[in-house]
């Protein structure tokens, strides 16, 4: 059966149009070496010909050609010059033509009005083919001469020099997609910035030179008072030895640095994260805790539903009350009374809702006055002494600490109309994969379609491929996680495996190791509709039974995004806050227009049907900074 399904994936066609990009690539590729080789007639007659139509910039236009090729054999597809950095390499291109080609300019030009620069463009190849070993300056060709003459009829010998630096300082623009302003800024920042890398250098050279002389001076002294002033050198030598008693090791650095060996890769200690004093929060929001408790105790008995609070939980962000009832108890009673308990606890973001998880209750969610915040750092160490297993990435209304384990949680969703708690969440998840696992032991996966979000993490050591923002580099991305696959699949077939812990079991010196696959919009990606998503359907369905799981954030949230079968391939959901009822209820099947901001989520399990909501871990600048991203 999955080799029917592999069959119809990459079939006969698709085949056929892969090998089609690679010949047109290898063809461009040996055109390319025959040229600026000169082999045989052709290339030789090609290179005259190049060389006529590009002048002394002939090479680059190979290089171009060549690397055209590579992009056809990586990609399968005609890069199409209506793509942003095709534009900007056109510009760029046209103004070093126009640039190089007012040596010519200054050569011919009598100052005696209108000439003709590509008729004397022309006398200089005729020359060149008459002697190719005369030394001459072709400028940019043919093509230059066109796109100078143009260009000078039109706006004169300064107007021409505007044009092709304005075009040079565009194409640099395009092909970074950059705006100007930013690039002059880029280009601001980076020359202080080598200037004052260069005065430190020189200021902290002059200081090691200057502690040297006095150093040296120090010993002269010392060498000269030895015979008169012992008391003086034994006072010296024990001021030394106090100073060298408190100088750092490496192993001190290590320590603070919170640095740990783990096969062969240095592994972070938690200790050099932010961590927050929360005992004053929690004693402020306890008595209002305690008083809510009581209001609600009073507004059971006022409308005589027979019910009381029977448990009370603080959490990071809420304060929940649990209310036991009896498998006969009518729930609609108690939510017909709901607008009434939010108006006497005078709170618009209250939450109730019923729940069997353990048993039969009432469950009512108050939002904290004073929320406190998680940090990453606590929660890796309770992680660690409670020898739990999963990511920490906060913790639960109880206050618990919340993990994901991928071999139970697999396919992730991640969504809400709350940005920042969106990026957030990314952020915890990514940097508690750095904190707990080596790249030996676990590897990622990232593709950023909105080119920024999730920058810090583009050189993290755990990249199983290489960080990617683009569309059209998809493609070679899932093809490789594709075969990942197929390669494991045969591998549990080899070795009768299910898993990825019993291969590993019967694998000693080869390990497979965890992947996990993070889209971030992935909402782009599914509207974008490329070829990759037969790939990407294809992982989303299988890579979780050899260890390949996924992770798809999106703020883009849509009815016609989230079919029925898009939806079923998730096993857990994290929703923040939605600004639409609806679609929340059709997700998580619960209301998240409720939850707050700053990281409140609800974590939704499909194989249990249950909800919890979470306070997930706050990433701080410092955070990012300290772990060496």
């Amino acid at each position: 059966m999955s080799k029917e399904k592999s069959r119809k994936l990459v079939n006969d066609e698709t085949k056929e149009g892969l090998i089609y990009f690679e010949i047109w690539g290898i063809a461009l590729i040996l055109l390319s070496i025959i040229i600026i080789s000169e082999l045989g007639t052709i290339g030789a007659a090609l290179y005259v010909f190049i060389k006529f139509a590009f002048g002394d910039w002939y090479w680059l236009i190979l290089i171009y050609q060549f690397y055209y090729g590579i992009m056809l054999i990586l990609y399968h597809e005609f890069p199409t010059y209506k793509l942003i950095k095709i534009r900007g390499l056109l510009f760029i291109l046209s103004g070093i033509l126009i640039n190089s080609h007012f040596a010519i300019y200054h050569t011919v030009n009598n100052n005696d009005g209108f000439f003709n620069i590509i008729g004397q463009t022309w006398n200089v190849y005729m020359t060149y083919l008459d002697d190719p070993n005369a030394d001459l300056i072709t400028g940019g060709g043919i093509v230059g001469a066109v796109l100078f003459q143009v260009v000078y009829t039109l706006l004169g010998t300064i107007g021409t020099y505007f044009i092709a630096y304005a075009l040079l300082l565009f194409g640099v623009a395009y092909v970074f997609e950059r705006t100007i302003y930013d690039l002059i800024g880029d280009l601001y920042d980076g020359i202080t910035g080598a200037i004052s890398a260069i005065r430190n250098r020189l200021l902290n050279e002059y200081k090691k030179m200057k502690d040297v002389s006095k150093k040296n001076k120090e010993v002269k002294k010392t060498k000269f008072d030895i015979f008169d002033h012992n008391k003086e050198v034994e006072d010296t030598e024990l001021a030394s030895d106090a100073f060298f008693d408190q100088k750092l090791t490496l192993d001190d650095e290590d320590e603070i640095r919170g640095k740990d060996k783990k096969n062969g890769f240095t592994v972070l200690n938690p200790k050099i994260l932010d961590t927050y004093d929360n005992k004053n929060i929690l004693d402020g929001q306890k008595e209002l805790t305690i008083g809510n408790a009581k209001v609600i105790n009073s507004f059971l008995s006022e409308f005589n539903l027979h019910l009381e609070v029977n448990e009370i939980y603080i959490g990071p962000t809420v304060s929940t009350y649990i209310i036991y009832i009896d498998e006969s108890y009518k729930t609609k009673k108690f939510f017909n009374f709901k607008e009434d308990l939010e108006l006497k606890l005078n709170s618009k973001s209250l939450r109730a809702y019923h729940s069997i998880e353990e048993r039969r209750t009432l469950v009512i969610e108050v939002p904290n006055k004073y929320r406190y915040k998680i940090s990453l750092r606590e929660v890796l160490e309770e992680r660690k002494r409670g020898k739990k297993t999963g990511l920490p990435i906060g913790r639960d209304y109880r206050g618990k600490l919340k993990t994901l384990n991928l071999e139970r949680n697999k396919n992730i969703l991640v969504v809400g109309n709350d940005l920042d708690s969106k990026v957030n969440f990314l952020k915890c998840f990514l940097l508690s994969i750095l904190y707990t696992y080596t790249p030996e032991e676990f590897e990622v996966v990232i593709f950023d379609s909105t080119k920024y979000e999730l920058n810090d993490f583009s050189k993290l050591d755990h990249l199983f491929y290489e960080f990617t923002t683009l569309f059209k580099t998809c493609t070679p991305l899932f093809i490789k996680l594709y075969t990942e696959i197929r390669q494991r699949f045969n591998l549990f077939q080899k070795y009768s495996c299910s898993t990825i812990d019993e291969y590993n079991e019967r694998n000693k010196e080869k390990q497979m190791k965890p992947i996990v696959l993070i889209i971030n919009d992935f909402s782009d990606l599914y509207l974008n509709r490329g070829e990759y998503l037969n790939y990407l359907n294809y992982i989303m369905n299988n890579g979780n039974k050899v260890g390949i799981y996924l992770l798809f954030a999106t703020s883009t949230i849509s009815d016609n995004l989230f079919k029925s079968h898009l939806k079923s391939s998730f096993q857990t959901i994290v929703s923040f806050m939605l600004n639409e009822k609806e679609l929340s209820l059709k997700l998580i099947e619960e209301d998240a227009t409720k939850l707050l901001k700053h990281g409140d989520c609800l974590i939704y399990e499909r194989d249990g049907n249950t909800s919890k909501r979470t306070q997930i871990a706050t990433i701080s600048d410092d955070d990012i900074t300290n772990s060496g991203l």
